[in-house]
């Protein structure tokens, strides 16, 4: 039987997507992005500054929605219309490096004001409570509230409390990107199996149409790689659909994912690039725009890239296609989102005003125009002009009326040890020092020497 999703929070809203007008700070729409009772003149809270840490800096793709974020939120709260915010702001190189120190400061309690979960740092929080529950600001405001909708709201409450520690600001949906020329030159079309997945990797290799077909990655968190072993597990009929859509799972050694890993082997040996292994994303990613590869697995975020002279040739973008995985498969979930560390009340009602401003109707827009993330409810939906000029983002929300398999990232399943693991076994499984059923064992004692093993 065919899963249109076990996840208790599915997101069917998403279909009908609307886009907001890009402004600046001081227009209409910012003025009403934060909704705040109405103070007498000059009498407004004391000023406050907050500390948060940001990996979203530099290339990555979403910098520019960032410092979009920074720049409106300090002219709205400017001390004159209203309380004066200040951000302190801290640079990291990367979510790797952000994420394993944010595990650090949870451990310590020195988190900064504002912080992302990910990777068991909100567990670490919670555990620790030092995360606040912000149920009581978003039940204090129903426009807000209906912003969100039930499903964010649920996820951010589903901790053994039902505390809301995490506010999430859009949603991943997942296919992948394929170079339609060498798709024509292949005389392939995009798989509805994975038979036929295969076949097409065989089908590009053979046809010359590209240096390797696969844009794979096992450096870093192995991202592009490990969007296609979901995908293969979420997509295994019921079991590996249930298995992709269950938080910390007990164990990987399930014929759905021992099935999975070996594929991936194969993919990593015959239909990739060398640099394959121990590759970070920019590379993957740089293969994929400079036509070396005809397939990269990868969200909306990437789409700017494709129209971008310094990243892609001229006329790029008109060679990427969009697809679901084989079986009309796709990830489906919840970014993690936003959380507060406990401070002072002036810091925290503050802190919350950030995340509100980032995560509203104004934030969820200014996310879809500048990063490509999509919106958490159909209250936002996609201009005609949005679509013209994001036609890969149109034509995935398309696409996603016909998902069959829903399921999420292995990231999200995993304990963080487990997929850290990954980036030393990966290898192994490549030069056949490892086969799928042993790296599935590792994984295994990997998880459970997680700190939060069990423990949620």
């Amino acid at each position: 039987m065919k899963l249109k999703s076990i996840v208790a929070w599915s997101l069917a809203g998403v279909i009908c997507l609307n886009l907001i007008g890009c402004s600046d700070g001081k227009n209409k729409e910012t003025q009403s992005a934060v909704r705040e009772d109405q103070t007498a003149e000059n009498d407004f809270p004391a000023p406050v500054e907050l500390s948060i840490s940001t990996f979203r800096v530099g290339t990555h793709s979403a910098a520019v929605a960032e410092a979009r974020y920074f720049k409106e939120f300090q002219e709205y709260y400017n001390g004159v219309d209203r309380q004066k915010i200040t951000l302190k702001v801290e640079e990291m190189p990367s979510d790797e490096e952000y994420y394993n120190q944010m595990k650090i400061r949870a451990a310590s309690n020195t988190l900064p004001d504002v912080f992302e979960g990910k990777d068991g740092v909100l567990e670490l929080a919670v555990e620790n409570g030092i995360a606040v529950d912000m149920s009581k600001y978003v039940n204090a405001d129903e426009q807000y509230k209906k912003e969100l909708g039930e499903s964010t709201i649920a996820f951010g409450s589903d901790w053994e409390d039902g505390g809301l520690y995490n506010i999430s600001y859009g949603l991943q949906a997942i296919g992948y990107f394929y170079n339609k020329e060498m798709f024509d030159k292949a005389g392939i079309s995009p798989a509805k199996t994975w038979d036929e997945w295969t076949s097409n990797l065989e089908a590009l290799k053979a046809s010359d149409a590209c240096k390797a077909p696969l844009s794979m990655m096992t450096g870093e968190n192995g991202w592009t790689t490990n969007l296609i072993l979901a995908s293969i597990i979420g997509t295994s009929e019921e079991a590996g659909n249930r298995f992709m859509n269950t938080r910390y799972v007990d164990t990987y050694q399930t014929p759905e994912v021992m099935d999975a890993f070996s594929q991936i082997q194969e993919m990593l040996q015959e239909y990739s690039l060398p640099d394959a292994v121990g590759s970070d994303y920019a590379t993957a990613a740089n293969h994929f725009l400079n036509e070396d590869t005809a397939i990269i697995a990868n969200g909306p975020w990437m789409t700017p890239d494709f129209s971008d002279p310094d990243k892609a040739a001229e006329g790029f973008d008109q060679k990427v296609g969009v697809a679901l995985f084989p079986k009309n498969g796709a990830i489906y979930q919840l970014e993690r989102g936003y959380s507060i560390a406990k401070s002072t009340k002036e810091k925290e009602d503050a802190a919350f005003k950030f995340i509100q401003f980032k995560t509203n109707a104004y934030g969820q827009t200014i996310h879809l125009e500048e990063a490509g993330v999509l919106p958490l409810t159909s209250d936002i939906q996609m201009s005609e002009d949005y679509k013209q000029n994001n036609p890969h983002v149109a034509e995935l929300v398309e696409l996603l009326d016909t998902i069959e398999y829903k399921y999420q990232t292995i990231d999200t399943i995993s304990y963080p040890t487990a997929i850290s693991s990954l980036g030393t076994l990966y290898p192994q499984l490549v030069d056949g020092s490892l086969t799928a059923e042993e790296l599935v064992r590792l994984l295994d004692d990997a998880a459970a020497k997680d700190a939060s093993y069990k423990n949620e």
